[in-house]
């Protein structure tokens, strides 16, 4: 099945340079265009774009390879947002508390985020 591209005029929202661009879509929405154009300039803003959506599609394949797409969708969802916030900037760190037995901090290091889940031991002795 082939699909047809239209070519669109788009325009870079972080330099302003005009380009065409090739898409599925005959009707792009504003978002659209400047997704594509993001994905198709070669200034520094766009790339550091394209670079953090990179990392977050990475990421995100990696909590759902920690936390599975069977459990709590609501955890994932949760962590998968600091994530993103962390990736772009919003935040530098975060730490969410499950219960008091588990906890998991999200952080970047080293240019990467870093996930760490903590259980905490309960340990009862009888005498």
């Amino acid at each position: 099945m082939h699909t047809e591209n239209y070519t669109h005029l788009a325009v870079c929202p972080y330099c302003g340079q005009a380009m065409q661009v090739e898409l599925p879509i005959e009707f792009p929405s504003r978002e659209e265009l400047d997704a594509a154009a993001i994905r198709n300039c070669n200034c520094f803003e766009a790339g550091r774009r394209v670079e953090k959506e990179k990392r977050l599609m990475d990421a995100k394949q990696t909590i759902e390879a920690m936390y599975g797409l069977d459990e709590d969708g609501d955890l994932r969802e949760l962590i998968l947002q600091v994530v993103s916030m962390i990736v772009y900037e919003k935040i530098e760190s975060a730490k969410v508390n499950i219960g008091y037995r588990k906890s998991i901090s999200i952080r970047e290091k080293n240019g990467r985020v870093q996930i760490t889940e903590t259980q905490r031991q309960s340990v009862t002795e009888e005498v």
